[in-house]
């Protein structure tokens, strides 16, 4: 017997590039105009983009679960 896994929903690639993209996007926003989350330098900006994208990942990822 065959085993069918739906695995679409649980990891998408079109997903992770979406988050990543939204993420990187607030976090320049804010780095360059906004200054609202004390994005000051390089490191930060790239701590909280992979911070922003595991997040949003993972919340969208639940979301579309159900």
């Amino acid at each position: 017997m065959e085993t069918v896994v739906d695995r679409g929903a649980l990891f998408s690639p079109a997903r992770f590039v979406l988050v990543l993209f939204a993420a990187f996007s607030v976090s320049v926003l804010d780095l360059y105009v906004v200054h609202l989350l004390g994005v000051e330098t390089i490191a930060e900006l790239l701590t909280r983009t992979v911070l922003y994208t595991v997040g949003l990942y993972v919340g969208l990822t639940i979301v579309a679960r159900r």
